[in-house]
């Protein structure tokens, strides 16, 4: 219940929107110029389509391995609708990236990818053993990413991000859960061992 009652778009006027996915040629073309106002131009239809998209350095809609119809937005398109809507950023998750947060600028305009599950692949176990992932669904580097949040100023309505480490990450969930997990870090090719700067 909780899940269908929250927004597909949240926005701090004159800051930032944040969604899930991204830019889709559906929320561009209805709510573009709209001041931020999505609720007036977002309709479910529309909010399912800003799901899946992940943006590009590059310009325009490409397509993207996600599947069917989903594509990748270019940063000259994010940039005109954010200018269209007097926002400077847009903040999304969907993406694994090592380092928690990632971000691509065009000009004054940042589209920031906030992952905020530290060590995706190496948290939770069942019967202290990990589950066996299908490999195919994580991209590199699995396991031993770090993870992000925003902090919002609720006053200001600026935003900060804050990182999460992955060993912090797995003592948090083990303490929170109780459980303790014989942590298997071969379990995906693509893992990298935590640096010393990440303890």
């Amino acid at each position: 219940k909780v899940v269908e009652l929250l927004p597909y778009v949240a926005v701090s006027p004159g800051q930032f929107m944040a969604l899930h996915g991204g830019l889709s040629p559906e929320l561009e073309s209805a709510c573009t110029g709209k001041d931020g106002r999505f609720s007036e131009c977002l309709t479910k239809d529309i909010g399912q389509t800003t799901v899946w998209p992940d943006p590009h350095t590059g310009e325009g809609y490409i397509k993207s391995r996600r599947g069917w119809k989903i594509q990748k937005f270019g940063m000259d398109l994010a940039e005109a609708f954010l200018k269209s809507n007097n926002l400077k950023a847009m903040f999304r998750g969907h993406e694994q990236v090592k380092a928690g947060y990632e971000m691509k600028t065009k000009g004054e305009y940042v589209v920031t990818t906030v992952f905020s599950a530290a060590d995706y692949v190496g948290v939770f176990c069942i019967d202290g053993q990990q589950p066996p992932w299908d490999k195919m669904m994580f991209s590199t580097p699995g396991q031993g990413n770090y993870g992000a949040m925003v902090l919002v100023d609720r006053k200001t309505g600026k935003a900060k991000l804050q990182k999460l480490s992955p060993r912090r990450s797995r003592k948090l969930a083990s303490k929170f859960t109780g459980a303790s997990c014989k942590w298997d870090f071969g379990l995906l090719q693509e893992s990298q061992p935590e640096s010393p700067a990440s303890k």
